[in-house]
């Protein structure tokens, strides 16, 4: 296969994945779909719509908008490009884990569409964590660091299946078992390397290693409640690794 037709469909099945952003312009006769050899380019696409955020909030910064209110309208327009889909993911798991008695009954809420008391806890307390981060951040910082954060948080979906199998045998989780090991590790390198190239060696990595930190709890935590993990579990952790480096970034921003 053509090197470059590759790349094409790569990107175009990351953004189909990721975001909400048409991917037509992309697409081309007899493309093949394929999840696991297109998670090379997630943390690329992740610190895009990261950096996007950023550029919402640096602008109504410039436009003297109080910085509270522009980290709202930051997150806002990240969610309308990813059709808030780690935020759905986040929802599902804390109403499956919080209101499921069984794993049966909580894989079975994790699948209705309707929103519990815990999900919305959850949607509420995460977006406040990023909301309230990005503010304090300066508007000069904000893209580099909106950046790094989205890369890094896309990076980790590619984490989770290797330490867990899928809890259902169908949906997005057992379609992620069988990663190409050179896309693999390309998607770490790029998550590593878009951290360090907006933050510093320094922070970069101690970013990723919070990550790892908050990847290792949820690994542990769905492998007891679940017995593996779901596409709502890797919403979760993309949510939650977020809410994480963004509060590491604020914390060291406000020493």
């Amino acid at each position: 296969m053509n090197f470059w037709r590759q790349i094409r469909e790569d990107i175009a099945c990351g953004m189909g994945l990721l975001t909400r952003i048409p991917t037509g312009w992309l697409r081309v006769d007899g493309m093949t779909w394929s999840l696991t050899r297109s998670v090379w380019c997630w943390p690329v696409l992740g610190a895009l719509i990261g950096a996007a955020g950023g550029a919402v909030f640096q602008g109504l910064s410039i436009l003297h908008v109080p910085p509270f209110l522009s980290a709202l309208w930051a997150v806002s327009f990240q969610v309308l490009l990813t059709g808030g889909l780690h935020e759905d993911g986040m929802a599902d798991m804390a109403d499956g884990c919080g209101g499921g008695y069984d794993r049966e009954r909580k894989l079975a809420i994790m699948r209705d569409s309707r929103i519990g008391s815990y999900g919305v806890l959850s949607l509420t307390l995460t977006v406040m964590a990023r909301v309230s981060a990005i503010a304090v951040f300066p508007p000069s910082l904000a893209i580099p660091l909106l950046a790094a954060t989205g890369a890094i948080s896309r990076m980790v979906l590619a984490a989770v299946p290797l330490f867990l199998s899928p809890a259902r045998p169908d949906g997005l989780a057992s379609k992620l078992m069988q990663f190409s090991k050179p896309a693999l590790w390309v998607c770490m390198l790029a998550g590593l390397g878009v951290a360090v190239a907006c933050t510093g060696a320094a922070l970069g990595f101690e970013a990723v290693l919070i990550a790892g930190l908050v990847v290792t709890s949820v690994v542990w935590f769905a492998r007891r409640q679940l017995g593996g993990f779901t596409g709502d579990v890797l919403g979760a952790t993309a949510t939650l690794v977020e809410c994480a480096a963004l509060t590491f970034f604020a914390a060291i921003l406000s020493n």
